[in-house]
């Protein structure tokens, strides 16, 4: 009952989440590969602009076939890229090099606001992090605490 407060328990309880993640038993690992899949085969026939905005995947998992909106994948980045195609990604990845392009120079000045967008950024790679109404709003904070660290130091 207390084995995760219990000294190597929490360990324990990481080593068993890592060893699910590769097994065919998890439910969460055999959802996220079969909406992803599906999802990509939906970006292949949509390329450039995407499937639209606010669209549904359908998709087969064991013996039944769900449908969720495509903004519910646990992949901010990918749901961006399905949603608005390779022109959607570009201009995405445009406004994350705007933001870091300059922070190079600088790292030692703007390494917290650029450590706080980068792992929102990572984070959304694991989550629906650009796609609920209240977690954007750290994206948007990091973005432009990046962006105006940058301009502070130049004016300076």
């Amino acid at each position: 009952m207390f084995d995760e407060i219990s000294p190597g328990g929490g360990v324990k309880s990481l080593a068993i989440r890592i060893n699910s993640l590769f097994s065919s038993d998890d439910a969460s690992f055999n959802y996220r590969e079969a909406f992803w899949r599906e999802s990509f085969k939906e970006l292949l026939g949509h390329p450039i602009f995407g499937i639209g905005l606010g669209k549904d995947v359908t998709f087969p998992i064991a013996n039944y076939t769900l449908t969720f909106p495509v903004r519910e994948m646990h992949n901010s980045i990918f749901a961006l890229t399905v949603q608005t195609g390779l022109l959607g990604l570009i201009a995405f990845a445009h406004i994350i090099w705007r933001a870091f392009r300059k922070v190079k120079w600088r790292l030692r000045d703007q390494i917290v606001p650029a450590a706080a967008l980068l792992g929102i950024l990572i984070a959304s790679l694991f989550g629906t992090y650009f796609e609920a109404n209240f977690l954007i709003l750290f994206f948007w904070v990091a973005l432009a605490w990046v962006g105006a660290s940058v301009i502070h130091k130049s004016a300076s």
